[in-house]
């Protein structure tokens, strides 16, 4: 039986934008943020107030190249439509400004408050020794703070506020615990291995995550060490299933894969090992917002190695989502999703096909003629064969051989829920990300679609399965 075809209107054609719009180049991501020019990676002091969501990242000024490490600044009131600012926090003396996060100092523990706005402090490292002029400076982490929502910042004349400790100190993220009234840093630190040697006879470099504690934002106190951690280190605490009465702390690094477990404001401890928290190839360096409203835990990573030949800005961030923990067959998971604000993009206009069975080899095309889409599809599997859905050119597949997920040459383990496999793909103009099973598995990449082909096709290949729905949307650009 052939499949029923529900079509809503799809009005006018996809949206043509000159070269010489601001932000409508080629392969200017139109939902994603990117820099207005040069350089961009790691986001950084993502924190929340007034109203505004901060982005800061690590920009080059004068660049297209990773070099010359700045803060940048862009604020937004709902996630997606950012205005970028003048860069915040720049070079000096001491070092390039590497990678850090940002708190509101609700109390005014540290004193830098005078009026009734309360202060944002961030923290950074100020990584010596990158450029020549720089050479023999250490690797520390310093503060800077602002009393006018970010619009300007004064370096603190007290830092650095932890001095180098290792190999390579970066990357510190701060948070307030509430049970022992304290803040804490979270910072990656490479130990010297004394008992090992690489080939050269030099001490091999062990990744940890150090803790340390402080009353006042200012004066900090080593805790403990948690090892196998690399870079731009995250802790925070999560409900689990939506019940705040059962939590999990979550700890992770920059390749986003983490751990779960307890923190008492000394010590982390595991519950099990890491596990996958992106199973695509360019998420890198993620990190969650400070003091998000209502208690949400909101990500953003940087979508790492991409490539935009001819375009005045280079590298994306990837879309806010949401995090959650969920209790699974195979235990309790870390969930994402895009952030509910993302429902703004949604044009109205969109295809959907209802449920209906496909029969081996049967292959059923859609054309939303965009290149700004959302493909949500859910299918029951055949109880062999596969299942691919071919977004313009790219092959996701579903095997049921092995119950996982491929895309782009990367797998990622996918069993059915109920008997059934549910995925949320997000397309624009030089990326896509994918969603599974509700968040359960995320996979991320940057991807530069055929050129003049918006087609998507889904086939059952070699065993009939059964479509429950499969709905593309068209998405509007922010700009």
């Amino acid at each position: 039986m052939r499949l029923l075809v529900l079509l809503a209107a799809f009005l006018g054609a996809a949206r043509i934008v000159s070269a010489v719009e601001p932000y409508g180049e080629l392969l200017r991501p139109q939902f994603h943020f990117t820099s207005r020019s040069n350089w961009l990676n790691d986001p950084n002091g993502l924190v929340h107030y007034g109203g505004e969501w901060h982005l800061f990242f690590q920009h080059n000024p004068k660049g297209n190249q990773w070099g010359n490490m700045t803060w940048g600044h862009a604020v937004s009131t709902n996630l997606f439509h950012w205005k970028q600012l003048p860069d915040a926090i720049r070079q000096d003396e001491q070092g390039d400004i590497w990678s850090g996060s940002a708190v509101v100092d609700w109390n005014n523990t540290a004193g830098f408050a005078t009026g009734p706005a309360k202060a944002l402090v961030a923290f950074y490292t100020s990584a010596g020794g990158v450029t020549p002029v720089r050479d023999r400076k250490t690797f520390d982490q310093r503060m800077a703070f602002s009393i006018d929502m970010g619009r300007s910042w004064t370096k603190s004349p007290g830092s650095p506020v932890v001095s180098q400790r290792g190999d390579g100190d970066r990357d510190p993220k701060v948070f307030w615990h509430e049970p022992t009234k304290k803040w804490v840093m979270v910072l990656y630190v490479g130990v010297p291995d004394e008992q090992e040697k690489d080939s050269k006879g030099l001490p091999i470099i062990r990744h940890h995550a150090q803790l340390f504690n402080s009353p006042d934002l200012k004066s900090w106190t080593y805790l403990s060490s948690v090892p196998d951690i690399y870079e731009c280190p995250d802790l925070f605490e999560l409900p689990v299933d939506g019940n705040g009465a059962k939590t999990r702390w979550v700890l992770f690094g920059a390749d986003g894969n983490y751990l779960l477990g307890k923190f008492d404001g000394t010590h982390f401890v595991a519950d099990g090992p890491k596990q996958t928290g992106d199973h695509g190839a360019n998420f890198y360096a993620a990190q969650t917002y400070s003091d998000a409203p209502d208690g949400r835990r909101v990500l953003i990573g940087w979508m790492r190695d991409g490539k935009y030949p001819g375009m005045p800005f280079n590298q994306q961030m990837s879309l806010p989502l949401e995090l959650s923990l969920v209790t699974t067959p195979t235990g309790i998971r870390l969930f994402r999703q895009p952030v509910k604000e993302f429902l703004q993009l949604r044009s109205g206009q969109r295809i959907e096909l209802g449920g209906s069975p496909l029969r081996a080899g049967e292959s059923v095309p859609l054309n939303p003629q965009t290149d700004l889409v959302q493909g949500e599809v859910r299918f029951a599997p055949g109880e062999s064969g596969d299942v691919v859905l071919d977004v313009r050119g790219a092959e996701i597949r579903w095997s049921a051989k092995d119950r996982s997920l491929h895309a782009f040459g990367r797998k990622a383990p996918l069993a059915p829920i109920d008997g059934k496999i549910s995925l949320n793909v997000v397309l624009d103009r030089s990326s896509i990300e994918i969603f599974a099973n509700n968040g359960e598995v995320a996979m991320s990449f940057c991807f530069i679609p055929k050129e003049g082909d918006t087609e998507w096709r889904l086939t059952a290949v070699e065993s009939p399965m059964r479509l429950t729905g499969w709905t593309l949307r068209r998405l509007k650009s922010v700009w």
